[in-house]
């Protein structure tokens, strides 16, 4: 574990590399099963009856917002690294399943099964690169790692794109991205094997007696929890339910040809996958500021595309336009990112991520099964309103929040 120096020790490490590298193959390995479920949605679209088209695509973010609370608690409890040893087994056998999956039920079996790896993956990880990371890289992790999630997506995307423009079956296509998985979570094997448990997690667990240090001033103002949740709350349902709407189910809903969903699916995560690059600079950047112009831009960026609706799919200026909406719904990630960990204490962290999760997801969940009876035209203007409720949340942030940027954790926890 870390802990030969101060908890708030200032210099990169190995141990930070490797938790780094660890962390940042899950993500990237959450882009992939996402991916494979839309795409396979299209796929299997003629074994459903007509009252489960809407229904399924909730499928996955139900089973992940579980995963999200159940094993954010597991996390807290047992510690961070054993949650990865389970999460990762449970996504590697529910993506072996999903590239062999021979009908509808198999496949639905097998996906279930690799959402709740993945979404019980996430505070885990979010806690985990938090406490491990010195105060001025952690902001930069926490981006940067979590941006594998569209990296993982953009891949996944083209190579379904490259099966439909090759004619090659999805079954076909299935296989590749479940041997690239393989290779993937291969690597996370080594890297895990590793990588260092929460030093945070053990002195708040009482497993370590390492004395807590720190030299920087108080973060200021104590923010009370219900202030934290609102606010967290607000931004996350709005960042989840514009990017999954936008970036997934769009061409879920309003197309038919592999070819335009994948290409849509694909442009998206490019423009998340370049903008999640701003984590190189997010420790020079503060969040409040940072939030209030990702929130904002995301809702400006939305309008030409609501103007573009009798085109989407097929114009030039949807994608570039749907490029840039995504780079803002990715800088809205990243604030999101980097607030829910730092807003919460060690001894809780996994758990309260998790349920800031389930909330966001289950307005996600509820708004997959809404939207999908609106016209092209009221599908964007709900991802309008989306967007506006995230900026009410960033605005509120900006007034009445704190600045986290550079804080040891334990002046965080002052704070709170």
């Amino acid at each position: 574990m870390i802990g030969a120096g101060s908890l708030n020790e200032t210099k990169w490490s190995r141990e930070h590399t490797l938790t780094f590298i660890s962390t940042s193959l899950g993500f990237l390995m959450w882009g992939f099963v996402t991916t494979m479920g839309v795409a396979s949605l299209s796929w299997f679209k003629g074994e459903m009856p007509a009252y489960m088209i809407p229904v399924y695509p909730a499928i996955g973010p139900l089973v992940l917002l579980i995963g999200n609370q159940v094993m954010g608690r597991v996390a807290d409890l047992v510690g961070r690294r054993r949650v990865f040893v389970i999460t990762m087994t449970l996504y590697a056998v529910g993506l072996l399943g999903m590239a062999i999956a021979a009908n509808l039920p198999q496949f639905v079996a097998a996906y279930v099964l690799a959402e709740f790896g993945v979404g019980g993956e996430e505070p885990a990880s979010l806690a985990a690169l938090t406490e491990i990371m010195p105060a001025n890289h952690r902001g930069k992790a926490l981006v940067l790692a979590t941006n594998f999630d569209n990296i993982g997506a953009a891949l996944a995307s083209g190579i379904v794109l490259a099966a439909g423009l090759y004619s090659i079956g999805f079954g076909e296509a299935r296989i590749i991205l479940g041997a690239a998985g393989a290779a993937v979570i291969g690597a996370a094997v080594l890297a895990r094997h590793s990588m260092p448990e929460s030093s945070r997690w053990l002195i708040a667990r009482g497993k370590s007696m390492e004395p807590s240090k720190s030299t920087q001033a108080a973060a200021g103002r104590r923010v009370p929890l219900w202030l934290r949740l609102l606010v967290l709350g607000a931004i996350g349902v709005s960042q989840i339910v514009t990017y999954g709407l936008i970036a997934f189910y769009l061409a879920y809903y309003y197309y038919t040809s592999i070819i335009t969903i994948s290409s849509i699916i694909m442009i998206a995560n490019l423009g998340a996958a370049a903008a999640g690059l701003i984590g190189l600079a997010m420790d020079r950047i503060g969040r409040r500021g940072f939030t209030l112009f990702s929130y904002i831009g995301g809702a400006l960026s939305m309008i030409p595309i609501i103007f573009l609706y009798n085109s989407l799919g097929s114009s030039i200026l949807f994608y570039v336009f749907l490029f840039i909406n995504m780079m803002f719904s990715e800088f809205s990630w990243a604030v999101r990112t980097m607030l829910e960990p730092e807003l919460f204490k060690t001894i809780d962290r996994a758990t309260f991520i998790g349920l800031v999760r389930v909330i966001a997801w289950s307005a996600y969940i509820s708004s997959l099964y809404l939207s999908s009876y609106l016209s092209e035209y009221y599908y964007l203007l709900l991802n309008l309103a989306f967007y506006m409720l995230g900026a009410a949340g960033a605005i509120t942030w900006f007034i009445a929040g704190i600045e986290t940027k550079g804080t040891p954790l334990e002046k965080l926890e002052e704070s709170l």
